[in-house]
């Protein structure tokens, strides 16, 4: 990559620190235990197929100096607005959802607070948004490299020890008979791996902010080729740990026949009591270092990340253009509402769940058709525009997301047996 290897590491960075979040602890994990490596080729294979997609972000910043909220606008206002107003609740959702995750990993790891977990969760929320406040972009790169750093090491490490307990042989590796249980189970895996495709709108968010704060170069191939090697380390560090929660949840449940509790907290504590039951009291804290490394990376990376969503479409929706946006106070309507729905209305938290999930899969096919069209728009440079090869690519994520979506309501609707 030039320019430091790993100290160079910025965005795509923070895309593999809030991409591997549930999905990978809670999804992908649940695949192994569920059917062993039997969905671990599916797996690799959603990954690739998003690729496209999640590329237009650090792509489409490099080539115009501006985010994908940008290139929305320009394919009409209706399309920013749309975005803004699905994302918005979701977001909320997703706050509150991962910081109560961390407090009960917290609590699986052995530490004792008087605080019940949506307290706790309340807690690392705000304290997570005053760290990112404190150190702005850099200090958040900062930190991720930290934890990505760590959170990589135990889960590698965490999924050498279980190695000798999964079964290679070729009927483990073979798919799982198709059923509707299994199908629903691919349409999720497939929504949210390695996640939801906003994350793209993000990541360009941060690649912009990134530029600007490092005074580096313009617009342009050169900048292009520097984003898009930052962005595919992590993309493909996300998808490689995919593999090794698979790799985990066939080893120590999968191998034993053991059902999976549903929630996230009460699964990764089951993972982490089936490492210390079957690999020691060692394997396990690598597994609870690893599991709270994950979410608490997550938390840090979407609690910078949406607020400049909300920020840079208001100066859009005033201007015209982007510009500095009222980042600070955004993110504090965020986390009031986000610790309001821990504290208040946790009783409802399974319907805003639901909420969240039929949210993000609608979305997101006019997520990959708004990113397909903006990377071909007259702004962008002829040269920088996809291969014709890549625009196949992105259409067929663009088609099979679409097929998902539409899977996903008939069974919303109860028209799916």
């Amino acid at each position: 990559m030039g320019h430091g290897g790993w100290t160079r590491l910025g965005p795509g960075l923070l895309f593999a620190g809030a991409a591997i979040g549930t999905s990978h602890l809670v999804q992908a994990t649940r695949a192994g235990a569920l059917y062993g490596l039997g969905l671990l080729l599916f797996i690799l294979l959603a990954n690739a197929l998003k690729y496209p997609s999640f590329r237009a972000g650090p792509a489409y910043a490099a080539a115009t100096g501006h985010s994908l909220l940008t290139g929305y606008q320009k394919q009409g206002p209706w399309a920013l607005a749309l975005i803004v107003l699905t994302q918005f609740p979701v977001q909320v959702i997703i706050l509150a959802a991962s910081a109560l995750t961390c407090a009960g990993l917290l609590g699986a790891l052995g530490l004792k607070t008087p605080l019940a977990p949506p307290a706790l969760g309340a807690v690392l929320l705000v304290l997570a948004w005053l760290l990112v406040h404190a150190g702005g972009l850099r200090g958040l790169i900062a930190l991720s490299r930290l934890f990505v750093a760590t959170l990589t090491v135990t889960t590698l490490l965490a999924t050498a020890l279980v190695l000798p307990e999964v079964s290679w042989s070729a009927e483990a590796l073979a798919f799982p008979p198709l059923s509707t249980g299994l199908l629903l189970f691919l349409v999720a895996l497939l929504g949210l791996m390695p996640s939801a495709l906003d994350l793209s709108i993000l990541h360009s968010l941060w690649a912009v902010a990134d530029r600007q704060a490092s005074n580096e170069d313009a617009p342009g191939a050169g900048r292009m080729a520097e984003a898009l090697a930052d962005f595919k380390v992590g993309y493909i560090g996300s998808a490689v740990l995919a593999g090794c929660f698979v790799i985990m949840g066939a080893g120590v449940m999968h191998s034993e026949a053991i059902a999976p509790e549903p929630s996230a907290v009460g699964f990764a504590e089951q993972v982490i009591g089936l490492y210390a039951a079957s690999l020691g009291d060692g394997a396990a804290a690598l597994v609870a270092v690893a599991a709270l490394g994950v979410m608490f990376t997550t938390l840090l990376t979407i609690i910078d990340g949406f607020p400049r969503v909300h920020s840079a479409a208001l100066v859009l929706f005033q201007r015209g253009e982007e510009g500095s946006g009222p980042l600070g106070a955004v993110g504090a309507v965020l986390v009031a509402l986000a610790t309001g729905l821990l504290l208040t209305l946790l009783q409802h938290f399974l319907t805003f769940i639901d909420f969240m999930t039929t949210a993000a899969f609608l979305v997101g096919p006019l997520i990959a058709v708004l990113n397909h069209r903006v990377l071909s728009a007259e702004e962008m440079p002829p040269a920088l525009r996809p291969s014709a090869a890549l625009r196949a690519w992105s259409l067929a994520n663009c088609l099979a997301l679409t097929v998902l979506a539409g899977l996903y309501l008939l069974n919303r609707l109860g028209a799916m047996p």
